[in-house]
């Protein structure tokens, strides 16, 4: 059965849809819930790997292994060519990156049994802020990961402009959007027109009125925040003596 899905793959939260008798559904990829944690453990000595609620409440648990998550910031920095040591084992970021997308894609082939998806996936206005060879190698890099994967064909969306599209379905006048993506990593921000006259329409690139993102998101802001300015006060950085 062939299957257009789509994959909003995020910083701190990931979810998976698809197209059913020409209404979208959401997969349930964690139980009673479309959304799972981006997160990942990997159990010491065998690198068994759980993922979402399961691989956090295993960190919290204290199970010995290794506990990784904000794995889509990689793409975009010097990291996307590096290893990372998990337990005995270097691990390239790419294959993190790709067991974590073919959970995804696992939970949407057990909801709905396809052997072929075709694969909307969502991406950042910018994977890198100041550096335009960096955002599209992060962008090639996520493609050839959803390749590997096993999707037969892959297009990418803004965030942003998925997020407007979304709202239009909703209204029944048009109207000018200003959307506010405010990301684990990243944040970006579009004006778009959007209108139920417009929604059917294919190219929609006229109606993009501006578009732009910065690599600075909730997980930035709760470090500079908690790390610089809370936990100094805490007793970060002092010295024990006896």
């Amino acid at each position: 059965m062939k299957l257009l899905a789509g994959i909003d793959f995020g910083t701190s939260n990931s979810a998976v849809s698809y197209i059913k008798d020409g209404a979208v559904k959401m997969v349930q990829v964690e139980p009673g819930s479309d959304l799972i944690p981006t997160a990942l453990f990997f159990f010491a000595e065998t690198n068994r790997r759980l993922y979402g609620n399961e691989a956090i409440d295993a960190f919290i648990s204290q199970t010995e292994g290794r506990f990784m998550r904000s794995i889509k910031s990689i793409l975009g920095t010097s990291m996307m060519d590096a290893y990372t040591k998990v337990n005995k084992y270097n691990i390239d970021f790419k294959d993190i990156i790709r067991y974590f997308i073919a959970h995804l894609k696992l939970k949407l082939q057990e909801e709905t049994e396809a052997d072929e998806i075709m694969l909307v996936l969502g991406r950042p206005v910018k994977f890198h802020e100041d550096n335009e060879d960096l955002n599209r190698r992060g962008e090639a890099l996520l493609r050839e990961i959803a390749v590997l994967t096993g999707f037969s064909t892959v297009e990418f969306q803004y965030e942003p402009i998925a997020a407007a599209f979304q709202h239009e379905q909703n209204i029944n006048e048009e109207k000018l959007a200003a959307v506010l993506d405010i990301g684990g990593g990243t944040s970006d921000f579009a004006i778009i027109r959007i209108g139920p006259q417009r929604k059917d329409r294919l190219d929609r690139k006229e109606d993009i009125l501006a578009c732009t993102g910065v690599r600075v998101g909730g997980n930035d802001f709760d470090r500079y925040l908690n790390f610089f300015n809370f936990m100094p006060h805490l007793g970060k950085d002092a010295t024990i003596t006896e």
